[in-house]
């Protein structure tokens, strides 16, 4: 029976059959051949050291009668173990110092950061470096690292996006924004962060915390909160997520939107410029729902309902 690194490690843990047990002290008591197993170690290697002593004394007490000779073998058969332990805690710690030198380079290893952005009248698609898939709105930026550490995935957004977040309970995946943040582990949500307006989360799957510093809320699925920097107040309330994330599909959602609301989403859809000059015209409101619409469209279904008028020229819109 040849003798193998596995059969030497089931010698050491004293599962070897009585055939098995035979082979391996066959072995040695035999003429040095055969090399130890380069993977013994620490402990291991201690303990197959004095099962292999204990080999030894028994064969010597059997073979005393058979002179010098057999003292001589199994001397020299110690040796030939004892410099193969050596050579291989020097092996061993060889390895455990090239491992290390590995790892500290991984740690100081340099973050590059990308930016992928989307203009107005556009929307983008992406995978992060976890495999986590972004949907970016228009007029809309994420800046994130060529790869995430060990302990964490951080990003920062400015505009709007749509996250699924691949499942690590051992990395947190937060998101920053220009007054918020967000934390979470593995989840889908929709959060709106453009400058100057409220910042809104909308979760559609798993758990979410929100919120900036000591003010923060915990989220589930169907739930919504905005914070307010002005007034620094943080609120949240019950919705339905299917109805804030329909840009993806290009769909326009207005639910009781003012017309100074609408046409800053215009404004980036279209790639337009709106001035409103009519009295009052801001504050009033509209709601509809669009599949794929063209500017024109909206622009009829509106006028129609808040009266007013509108003239385009180029990029530029009036309304009055």
């Amino acid at each position: 029976m040849q003798v193998t690194p596995e059969l030497i490690r089931k010698y050491h843990l004293g599962q070897c059959s009585p055939e098995e047990e035979n082979a391996v002290l066959q072995w040695l008591a035999g003429d040095g051949t055969d090399q130890v197993p380069s993977y013994l170690k620490g402990n291991e290697r201690k303990a197959i050291q004095s099962r292999i002593w204990n080999a030894l004394g028994d064969g010597q007490r059997h073979g005393e009668d058979s002179g010098k000779a057999t003292r001589n073998t199994v001397c020299w058969k110690w040796s030939r173990i004892a410099a193969g332990v050596a050579m291989v805690a020097g092996l061993s710690w060889l390895a455990y110092d090239r491992l290390a030198m590995r790892k500290n380079a991984m740690q100081i290893a340099p973050i590059h950061y990308q930016e992928i952005r989307a203009a107005f009248g556009e929307k983008k698609k992406f995978y992060l470096p976890d495999s986590s898939l972004v949907y970016l709105n228009a007029g809309s930026h994420l800046r994130f690292p060529d790869h995430f550490t060990d302990t964490s995935r951080n990003v920062q957004l400015t505009g709007e996006a749509f996250f699924e977040i691949s499942k690590d309970p051992s990395r947190p995946f937060t998101i920053h924004t220009q007054n918020t943040e967000t934390r979470v582990l593995g989840t889908v949500f929709n959060l709106k962060a453009y400058p100057g307006e409220l910042t809104e989360l909308v979760v559609t799957e798993g758990k979410v915390r929100f919120g900036k510093a000591q003010k923060q809320v915990v989220l589930t699925a169907n739930q919504m909160a905005s914070f307010d920097v002005v007034s620094g107040e943080l609120s949240n309330r019950n919705v339905y997520a299917g109805a804030y994330a329909g840009w993806k599909q290009n769909r326009l959602v207005f639910r009781d939107n003012r017309l100074s609301e609408i046409a800053v989403i215009l404004e980036r859809w279209y790639r337009i410029d709106i001035e409103i000059r009519g009295p009052g015209l801001e504050r009033v409101i509209f709601t509809g729902t669009y599949e794929n619409p063209s500017l024109q469209t909206i622009l009829h279904d509106m006028s129609s309902a808040m009266k007013f008028t509108y003239t385009q020229q180029g990029k530029q819109l009036i309304i009055q």
